[in-house]
């Protein structure tokens, strides 16, 4: 009878074993996440270290008529007057948009002094972040001019520069102002400056 027993037990734990049914386990794999739109552009940055730029811009002088008496009060007079124009190009190599060196020339008409100068000279600029889309333009230049139709005359040419700059991709544009000069002697005075507001375009 025992043994009867402990038979039917058997059976019973061997049918209960047979009766699971086998546990399946899952594993999740994790998908790899791509970068952001902010990281994969900073990479494509890292990989294009040189540009071409392209300034243009407008000669500004006090208007000196501004204050003219005989001005009538409904007339009205602007405080500056537009004195010329300027353009300049450039190739040059940066550090992640921060920090760029680049060489240029162009040429700088300047209306009252009946004047057209060619500069060449070497550009440093530092672009310091201000927002996402934003960097703030610090540039300083310096190199040689040549005035055209004046015989030998040159000499010491320098800029500053300050501006904002957009952040993109492969092309950045930016509004600044400028104040250069050049070292030529005209009209018995040293320095020749001019008072400069434009735009350029940096493609990378």
């Amino acid at each position: 009878m025992k043994n009867k027993v402990l038979f039917a037990l058997f059976l019973i734990a061997t049918a209960t074993v047979f009766a699971q049914k086998p546990q399946t386990t899952y594993t999740t794999v994790e998908h790899y996440k791509p970068k952001n739109e902010k990281e994969t552009y900073d990479s494509g940055q890292n990989s294009e270290r040189f540009f071409h730029k392209f300034d243009l811009n407008t000669s500004i002088i006090g208007n000196t008529k501004a204050d003219d008496p005989s001005t009538s009060y409904n007339e009205s007079r602007p405080w500056f007057t537009l004195n010329g124009i300027g353009f300049k190009y450039g190739i040059g190599a940066h550090k992640d948009k921060w920090v760029s060196v680049s060489a240029h020339t162009g040429f700088d008409w300047k209306a009252n002094e009946r004047l057209v100068a060619v500069p060449v000279y070497g550009n440093v600029s530092l672009n310091p972040s201000v927002s996402e889309d934003m960097r703030l333009i610090l540039q300083t230049g310096i190199g040689h001019g040549f005035a055209i139709g004046r015989g030998n005359m040159q000499g010491l040419y320098q800029r500053y520069a300050l501006g904002l700059e957009t952040d993109n991709e492969n092309t950045d544009f930016s509004i600044f102002v400028e104040v250069s000069s050049y070292r030529f002697h005209l009209h018995n005075v040293q320095d020749t400056l001019l008072f400069n507001i434009g735009g350029s375009l940096k493609v990378f």
